[in-house]
This record gives C-alpha cells, sequence and structure tokens, in this order.
C-alpha cells in the first residue's frame, strides 16, 4: 500500500546509496501527483539536487540525467506554486 511504499522510500531517502535518488523521485512524485503538496515536493526536488551536486562517487551521465529531471520537475513546481498564490 502507498503508506508502506513511503515509508521504504523514506528510509532509502535517508541513506547512502544511489537509491537515495530514485527514493527522492519516488516520494516526490507521490507529493506532486497524489498528495497534491507541491511545497513538500518541491522540498523534495531541492534535497535531491543538493543530493546529486555533492556526491561526486555517482557517475557523471547519472548525476547529469537525473539533474535534468529533477530541475525539470522543480520547474514545473514553481510555476504551480506561483499560479496558487
Amino acid at each position: 500500500d502507498i503508506d508502506d511504499a513511503r515509508k521504504l522510500w523514506g528510509e532509502l531517502a535517508d541513506g547512502e546509496s544511489v537509491e537515495v535518488v530514485q527514493a527522492l523521485h519516488e516520494l516526490a512524485m507521490l507529493s506532486e501527483h497524489r498528495e497534491r503538496d507541491f511545497t513538500q515536493a518541491l522540498g523534495l526536488c531541492e534535497r535531491a539536487l543538493s543530493y546529486l551536486d555533492e556526491n561526486y562517487e555517482l557517475t557523471l551521465s547519472f548525476r547529469f540525467k537525473w539533474r535534468d529531471a529533477f530541475a525539470h520537475r522543480r520547474s514545473r513546481l514553481k510555476k504551480r506554486l506561483a499560479k496558487s498564490r
């Protein structure tokens, strides 16, 4: 169920491995699309972008791919938040 998934993704997001990025992506999607909590989703995107910028052990191609995905989501979320004000 979704609560179990959220718990698992939250645990993975607090880790120190490649799974952090995927977990933050899943949590951001859940926050944005299911819960409609754009502020929380934006925060998760920012957290993921910081993680990608600070973890040089991740391959460059991995970092670029995910950085683009999170940057795109962040841009969309900022537009949604601006509309709701």
